[in-house]
């Protein structure tokens, strides 16, 4: 038998050799795939399961509470006492929901008493670190200041001279 014989007996087992290992590989790939998609929806199954659970557990909490009981309005303090300038005054009521009938009622006017500050100070006296613009903090040492500061400040972090010029002559 010379060599071209016997490659020629050789080639159709060697091919299939390599055919069985493709098969094998391309089986051992299938059930890996299935194994990972059923570890995979066993996954989810379980995810699903323990978000019901919670939201039923959510749902059971809350059906057991008991309805809280209406809050009754100040007869003293500010909120019921505040008197506004005529015509200024505004009312609003809002249904609280789950509270079973409960209301919320707003009143909002220009207080007729409203605490004098003063003329405001020299923007030097309240830039207090001499850095050019008045912080947040530095803003508070002038109380109306401080409850307009992001209007003066234009949504920003600091109050500059320009800015706090704009502001005073806003304010009279």
């Amino acid at each position: 038998m010379d060599t071209t014989e016997v490659h020629r007996a050789i080639e159709p087992a060697r091919a299939d050799t390599v055919s069985d290992h493709r098969h094998a590989f391309n089986v051992r790939r299938s059930a890996k795939e299935f194994s990972m998609t059923i570890q995979r929806s066993i996954r989810l199954t379980l995810a699903g399961a323990i978000v019901a659970a919670l939201f039923g557990a959510a749902a059971v909490a809350t059906a057991q509470q008991p309805p809280a009981a209406p809050m009754q309005p100040q007869t003293t303090g500010t909120a019921t006492t505040a008197r506004f300038y005529q015509g200024t005054e505004t009312t609003a009521t809002y249904a609280l929901p789950d509270s079973h009938g409960g209301t919320l009622t707003v009143r909002a006017g220009m207080p007729a008493q409203v605490p004098d500050y003063g003329p405001p100070p020299a923007f030097q006296a309240l830039d207090t670190n001499h850095d050019g613009r008045i912080s947040e903090a530095e803003a508070a040492a002038y109380p109306p200041l401080d409850s307009d500061f992001l209007f003066a400040s234009q949504q920003g972090k600091y109050i500059t001279a320009a800015q706090y010029k704009r502001w005073v002559s806003a304010q009279h």
